[in-house]
């Protein structure tokens, strides 16, 4: 039992220790060359080879400057004819709102029925007061248009906005046209009419500030973590974040997306499908206060000539059944890592009881009755060789009265003990084995997906199963039946060692959850009550089956 029980804290304490790297400190890919690094894009030099720096002087101030309020039934956006971009794109609907964090004292006066106002909508573009606004373009070449171009606005209707600029020769058209909601077609037309080719990289740029105490990075008890981050994707996804630190990196297409994600929401621009610009490439930058997705399109142009780029826009929440009707790989955005299979199984599972049950909360529970289902065989099994086990617990006992100053010889012993009563000591552990990979899909797929985000168990504290119980009942009573499962085990252990599996693991793991998702308490505790309840089914079934067996011999002696 000795061995049973070290191999079930190593289990325990190894998966634990897995968890927290996996989700927050695994290590990432190397960054790519930049565009000033050895093997960045050659399209970026001008026809000398000299590299060219985009102009930061204002271009064209004599046209007004003017700010276009748009709104869908989804988004508010806000254009502006300085660098035809967003500076403003604010998300409508009640699950569209930042998430809310609690104090113990909130948590409770909301428990009891005090009303709080709600928490803003949620902001997918925020400029700097003088930085290029949101899809932004520029022309990186033999003859520079820069970002800060200020251009006319020749068409403005509700369903769509025209902008032009015009520089020495090279003029630019980018029309913005509202599909549905957070759904957008953009087109840019670029055309040449001076008398000499040109040939260059024209950028849209997607920059975000992010402004300070707005996001922090993941700790084990402290935070899940918030920060954003810039995906590409080209021949695979490409995701840079921050992490206290600046990253640039820039990859050759052809892309299909580069987005700005916001834990549960995105900002992106992708291809129209099936339609890819085999000339396209990104680049990706972050640091601690701002974020950087831009899409370039290697362009050569002949005298008077024109090209055009059509590209999609979405603004909106990163929902998997969404993302991935637009096939362009956007359902790669949500970040599931090594468990993406099992968290799309759980998903799918748990939305079919959404459907039939309208609360994701109760969703969660069926999923924990369809998961012990499952594993009943497994557990059925262990449960039987554990109530067996106490049956050898008087010789046990014995083996390490007689061999207290041998361990080896005990552990000897006991192996022997166990093979002569065909009871697998180990058996207890494959049921905990199967069930921490769902923990930890689970925990991955309630930090990262949108349908179960802001949505409540019930009543007015449990308001958000993504977030962390803000009057940790849950994590509690979680510890409470982790107690009761433990002590219902067979105490086949010194007195130190079921001290620590009794008392000590319960009180530390309730610690740890005290801060994660509320929906993974829910699963785990909800978890510990069927095991709990199916343990003195098991008993009681036992019990009969050993009474039976007793008054058999009697009722065939009468005969």
């Amino acid at each position: 039992m000795d061995s049973q029980k070290r191999l079930f804290l190593a289990i325990s304490l190894s998966m634990l220790l897995f968890l927290v790297w996996s989700s927050f400190f695994a290590p990432k890919p190397p960054a790519m060359p930049t565009e000033n690094s050895p093997g960045a894009n050659p399209q970026q030099t001008a026809a000398n080879g000299m590299p060219q720096a985009e102009p930061s002087t204002p271009v064209q101030s004599h046209l007004p400057s003017r700010e276009i309020a748009v709104e869908t039934p989804e988004v508010s956006l806000l254009f502006t004819t300085e660098g035809a971009g967003l500076l403003k794109a604010q998300l409508k609907g009640d699950k569209e709102r930042e998430q809310e964090t609690f104090s113990l004292a909130d948590g409770y006066k909301k428990l009891f029925g005090k009303s709080f106002a709600p928490p803003p909508h949620i902001q997918l573009v925020n400029t700097a007061p003088q930085g290029s606004p949101f899809w932004a373009t520029s022309f990186v070449g033999t003859l520079p248009l820069p970002d800060n171009l200020r251009y006319a606005l020749v068409e403005e209707t509700p369903q769509r906005l025209s902008f032009r600029a015009e520089h020495e020769g090279l003029v630019l058209v980018k029309v913005f046209e509202f599909q549905d909601g957070n759904n957008l077609n953009i087109t840019l037309q670029l055309s040449n009419n001076t008398l000499n080719p040109q040939s260059g990289t024209l950028w849209l740029k997607s920059p975000r500030e992010v402004p300070p105490g707005s996001e922090k990075e993941p700790s084990f008890f402290g935070t899940l973590g918030n920060q954003s981050s810039v995906l590409c994707r080209s021949e695979k996804l490409h995701r840079e974040t921050p992490n206290n630190k600046s990253t640039e990196l820039s990859k050759e297409g052809p892309v299909h997306f580069v987005a700005v994600d916001k834990q549960y929401f995105i900002a992106a621009l992708y291809a129209p499908t099936p339609t890819l610009n085999p000339q396209s490439q990104c680049r990706l930058k972050t640091s601690p206060t701002s974020r950087e997705a831009d899409l370039g399109f290697n362009l050569n142009l002949q005298p008077g000539s024109t090209t055009s780029i059509q590209l999609k826009g979405y603004l909106g929440a990163k929902d998997l059944q969404v993302l991935s009707s637009k096939g362009a790989f956007l359902e790669e955005t949500l970040d599931f890592g090594w468990w993406a299979a099992i968290c799309k199984l759980l998903l799918g599972i748990m939305r079919f009881f959404y459907g039939l049950l309208g609360n994701w909360g109760l969703a969660i529970i069926f999923l924990t009755v369809v998961v012990k289902l499952v594993l009943l065989p497994l557990t059925h099994k262990a449960m039987v060789s554990a109530e067996q086990m106490k049956k050898l617990q008087p010789q046990i006992t014995a083996l390490r009265e007689k061999y207290a100053k041998d361990k080896e010889r005990l552990n000897m012993e006991m192996m022997k003990l166990y093979q002569t009563a065909k009871i697998n000591p180990l058996g207890g552990c494959l049921p905990l084995l199967l069930q921490m990979p769902v923990w930890f899909a689970l925990f991955t797929t309630l930090r990262t997906s949108y349908e179960i985000y802001r949505e409540p168990f019930f009543g007015p504290a449990w308001t958000d199963l993504t977030s962390k119980d803000p009057t940790y009942l849950l994590p509690i009573l979680l510890g409470v039946t982790m107690i009761i499962t433990q002590k219902l085990q067979p105490q086949m252990m010194e007195k130190t060692q079921a001290f620590m599996f009794t008392w000590v693991m319960p009180i530390f793991f309730s610690f740890i959850m005290l801060n994660y998702p509320a929906g993974l308490s829910l699963y785990i505790f909800v978890n510990n009550i069927l095991s709990i309840g199916q343990q003195f089914a098991l008993r009681k079934w036992i019990e009969k089956r050993s009474a039976k067996t007793t008054d058999t011999p009697k009722t065939a002696k009468a005969k």
